[in-house]
């Protein structure tokens, strides 16, 4: 159940109390302004999950201006900073995209400028590895007179494995 006006189930005000929210509450009774950043308190709940809150303590002042006492709300923020964390990580891949797209278009510029094609595909392939994460690979053209595959570059294969790849025909086994 959700007590009135606190936002949280009562087993997450005893967490949000053993967490911190109490040492915010005497700050604010001692009359400290706080930050914003020190508000937000981890809370572990008896079954082991986390969430995040916002302590917003404030006064209770007499006609005279002395504090009398203090109301400390808790927001649960966890969806915020779920939210949050989900857009740094799309941002971080969408950087990386951004990267793959920007290493083609260079690639895309050589080809128009340069002839040396063996340059070029390594540097195809280059991007190739680096965009699907790969740790290797090889890059291969058919050339249907011979009804066999060439290998044109590859990277991170054994000498050995390089020279018996470099021709395969279709119809080997």
């Amino acid at each position: 159940p959700v007590e009135a006006g606190l936002g949280l189930a009562a087993e997450d005000q005893r967490a949000a109390l053993a967490a911190g929210a109490m040492p915010i509450l005497a700050r604010a009774l001692r009359g400290e302004t706080l930050a914003e950043s020190e508000l937000e308190i981890v809370v572990e709940r008896p079954d082991g999950t986390r969430k995040h809150v916002l302590a917003h303590p404030e006064t209770l002042k007499n006609d005279q201006g002395q504090i009398i006492g203090a109301i400390n709300c808790l927001y649960d923020i966890t969806a915020n900073k779920q939210a949050e964390a989900a857009m740094r990580a799309s941002e971080a891949l969408l950087k990386e995209e951004l990267d793959d797209v920007n290493r083609l278009q260079a690639i895309s510029s050589q080809l128009i400028h340069e002839g040396n094609l063996d340059i070029l595909y390594r540097q195809i392939l280059d991007a190739a590895i680096a965009m699907m994460r790969s740790d290797m690979g090889s890059m291969q053209m058919l050339y249907p007179e011979k009804n066999a595959l060439r290998l044109l570059a590859s990277k991170g294969f054994d000498p050995a494995s390089v020279a018996f790849w470099e021709w395969v025909r279709a119809d080997s086994n």
